[in-house]
C-alpha cells in the first residue's frame, strides 16, 4: 500500500486497461483456497457507478456452490470451471450477476463483474479475515437501524444490519426486525429463512445488549435445521432501556449467527 503515487497510479491503469499478468492458472480448489476466507477490498473500478472503490467483498465456498456477499447483498450460484467464472444462479436480490476471476494471487484479485447495470473491472487487496471482520463489526455500538412498518414494510435501510454470518451466506437470510422504531409497549418480530439444510440442531436464541452490558435472552429456536420460516417474537420491554439497542442472533456455542439495531421509544 505504501507504494510512490506515481507508481501506484501507473498500476491501477495498466490493471484496468485489461493489462494481464502471465501466471500458470492454478487447480481450482487451490485458487479457491486464495479466494475465501479473506475479506477482500475495493482498490479500483472501472465503473464507479456499480462498484465504487472502498467496498469490501466477501466470497465463499462449499464444493461447486459459491456466494459472493456486498453489504448485505447475498448472492449464490455455481463455480463455473470451464470459464473461471461464475454464473449465478439465483440470489436473495432478486438479480442476476456474473463475475470472472482475471488474476487471482495471494496479494492481488482481478474480476470482472456483470450485471444488469453494465460491467466493472475491479482490483482487490486482501484484508483480513472474514469471520474476524464479522466479530469485529457485531462488536461494534449500534450506530442506526433499518426503519421498518407494522407489517415488516422495509422503508430506510441500514446495510450493516441482519447480515448473516460467512458460516451461513446463502443459507439463512434475515429479515429486518419490525416494527423500527418501537414503543416500548410493542411486540416485535424478526423473522429468519432457511433456504438449505443447516446444522444448529441446539438452536438459536435472540438477545439484546442491555445497558449494563449484560445480554438478555428476548426469545429461542429450539431446532433451526430444515429449509423454512422461523419467526422470533418479543416485546420491546424486555429490553429493559430505551435508545437505540443491538440484538444479536446466537447459536449454543456463542458464536454470532446474525445482528441488528432497534430504536426503543420512551413513553
Amino acid at each position: 500500500m505504501n507504494h510512490p503515487a506515481l507508481l501506484c497510479c501507473a498500476c491501477l491503469l495498466f490493471a484496468l486497461a485489461g493489462c494481464r499478468a502471465d501466471f500458470v492458472e492454478p487447480p481450482l480448489d487451490v485458487e479457491w483456497d486464495l479466494l475465501q476466507g479473506t475479506a477482500w477490498s475495493v482498490r479500483a473500478s472501472s465503473n464507479p457507478a456499480i462498484v465504487q472503490a472502498g467496498d469490501t467483498h466477501v466470497f465463499t465456498r462449499e464444493g461447486d456452490f459459491i456466494s459472493y456477499v456486498r453489504g448485505r447483498d447475498a448472492f449464490c450460484g455455481r463455480w463455473n470451471q470451464t470459464r473461471r467464472g461464475v454464473r449465478v444462479l439465483a440470489d436473495l436480490a432478486s438479480r442476476d450477476i456474473n463475475f470472472e476471476v482475471l488474476m487471482l494471487t495471494a496479494d492481488s484479485l482481478r474480476v470482472r463483474l456483470t450485471n444488469a447495470a453494465g460491467a466493472a473491472d475491479l482490483l482487490y487487496t486482501p484484508g483480513e479475515a472474514v469471520g474476524a471482520q464479522f466479530s469485529r463489526e457485531a462488536s461494534n455500538q449500534p450506530s442506526g437501524y433499518t426503519i421498518t412498518s407494522r407489517a415488516g414494510a422495509i422503508g430506510v435501510a441500514d446495510e450493516n444490519d441482519w447480515r448473516t454470518t460467512p458460516d451461513a451466506t446463502c443459507k439463512i437470510a434475515f429479515s429486518p426486525v419490525f416494527p423500527n422504531p418501537a414503543e416500548q409497549s410493542d411486540s416485535l418480530s424478526l423473522r429468519m429463512t432457511v433456504f438449505e439444510t443447516v446444522n444448529y440442531r441446539d438452536g438459536l436464541v435472540l438477545a439484546a445488549l442491555g445497558p449494563s452490558s449484560g445480554f438478555q435472552q428476548l426469545d429461542g429456536e429450539a431446532t433451526v435445521s430444515r429449509p423454512g420460516t422461523y419467526t422470533f417474537r418479543f416485546s420491546a420491554a424486555q429490553i429493559r432501556a430505551v435508545g437505540l439497542r443491538r440484538l444479536y442472533v446466537f447459536d449454543r456455542e456463542g458464536n454470532v449467527v446474525s445482528y441488528g439495531d432497534v430504536q426503543i421509544r420512551s413513553l
